[in-house]
């Protein structure tokens, strides 16, 4: 998938959603697809599965920018200059058993997945720029099967269009383990239990 062809739909579904505090900036939102931004978190079964990372800077505008023409930088004044210092966490259930970074021409693009559990990330172009969303790289993420789990990113930061730092909004959990069945079966015989005894109750009361 071109970013071209993703970058609009995917800018109006992740705003939608809210994430983050309100300010005159938002900040980066994380995602995976094939689920996408408008089911984040990502439910990741049990077993490995690869998904795509993606973020989306369209909400980033920067205050008192002076447009530049095309070509030369971000002209909008919208978008970063790379997003840095990116942190991504797995707990629980679920670890990171492998990472891919795109590498963006003209990008400093790195990346170190340094145990199943931490991965760091610098992504980006540095250049140009990224006003829409872009994928950063591909993600896989297993699942054991013991029970909660989650991905989430803890920190990062990224240089705006008039290259002021600002900090990603953070906590953003990517991904959680699904729920097992027999907590699913539990669940579903409380609620059995529940309804039966409000039924009861209700019986007793006419």
């Amino acid at each position: 998938m071109s970013r071209q062809a993703f970058g609009p739909a995917a800018a109006v579904f992740a705003f939608g959603l809210g994430v983050g505090s309100a300010s005159a900036a938002p900040l980066p939102f994380f995602y995976l697809l094939p689920s996408g931004p408008t089911t984040v978190p990502t439910v990741v079964n049990t077993g490995t599965t690869t998904y795509q990372l993606w973020v989306d800077p369209s909400g980033i505008n920067s205050p008192g920018c002076t447009p530049q023409l095309p070509g030369q930088g971000l002209p909008t004044c919208v978008g970063v200059y790379g997003p840095g210092d990116n942190v991504i966490l797995a707990r629980g259930s679920l670890t990171m058993t492998g990472f891919n970074i795109i590498q963006d021409p003209g990008g400093d693009d790195l990346a170190n997945l340094s145990s199943p559990t931490q991965l760091k990330f610098f992504t980006g172009d540095p250049i140009n720029g990224n006003a829409t969303p872009f994928e950063i790289g591909t993600m896989t993420i297993t699942n054991d099967g013991s029970g909660p789990g989650d991905v989430t990113l803890w920190s990062g930061d990224f240089l705006d269009a008039s290259f002021n730092q600002g900090n990603d909004t953070v906590p953003q959990v990517l991904a959680v383990a699904a729920p097992e069945p027999s907590t699913l079966l539990l669940l579903g015989a409380g609620m059995v239990g529940l309804a039966v005894a409000v039924g009861a109750r209700r019986s007793r009361i006419r």
